[in-house]
């Protein structure tokens, strides 16, 4: 973790620009956050993807735990099969 920016009365006040902040600093904060931002690419993608992974998995039992009742409905005898099959799935 780095320090924070030195504030207008830390820096001396020669090396000030007008916007009060050291000329160098501003180039060195803005390769720093590049650097963090190019080191945490990977672990946020991984996280993303493993969010819409369960995402996904999650759907897929609900609907086999949807369709699982199914196999009883007199009037649907084509759900059978699928009913059964997710019924030994869930």
């Amino acid at each position: 973790m780095s320090a924070p920016a030195p504030t207008e009365t830390e820096l001396d006040g020669d090396r000030l620009d007008p916007g009060g902040i050291q000329a160098g600093t501003t180039a060195q904060l803005l390769s720093e956050r590049q650097a963090i931002d190019a080191s945490c690419k990977v672990p946020v993608l991984l996280f993303i993807g493993s969010s819409v992974f369960w995402l996904m998995v999650g759907t897929i039992l609900a609907l086999l735990a949807y369709f699982k009742p199914l196999a009883h409905i007199g009037h649907m005898p084509h759900w059978a099969e699928d009913a059964d099959a997710a019924e030994r799935l869930a």
